[in-house]
């Protein structure tokens, strides 16, 4: 039986990716120079690395999680302040979640919500 233990970013520029990342509140420590940087928040593997070739870049939508609704409003106030684009959001789901969507520099969306009550 197979697990998804990780998730791959492939990113045309790690420091601006990694840079947009923090904003959103993960910690990422400062690769290795030539070397990509993998983190593991709880349980899930999470690897940036650098990708000229856009044609293997593939879309991933990682979701951030953060401590509340109010904590979702900082977020997206900070990252709309620094030029990112907000696609989504932020708006209540039906199901009491606080959701929002920003684009990453490379074009993805990353989903930011408030952990569920």
């Amino acid at each position: 039986m197979g697990l998804v233990d990780g998730v791959l970013l492939e990113v045309g520029d790690l420091a601006r990716s990694i840079a947009f990342y923090r904003a959103l509140g993960v910690v990422v420590p400062d690769p290795a120079p030539g070397a990509g940087v993998v983190v593991m928040p709880g349980r899930c593997r999470v690897e940036w690395v650098g990708c000229a070739d856009p044609s293997r870049r593939v879309a991933a939508r990682p979701v951030v999680r953060v401590a509340s609704p109010a904590e979702v409003d900082a977020v997206v106030g900070r990252l709309r302040r620094a030029g990112h684009r907000v696609v989504a959001g932020p708006f209540d789901a039906p199901w009491g979640a606080r959701i929002a969507d920003i684009a990453d520099p490379d074009g993805g969306l990353v989903r930011v919500q408030a952990a569920y009550p």
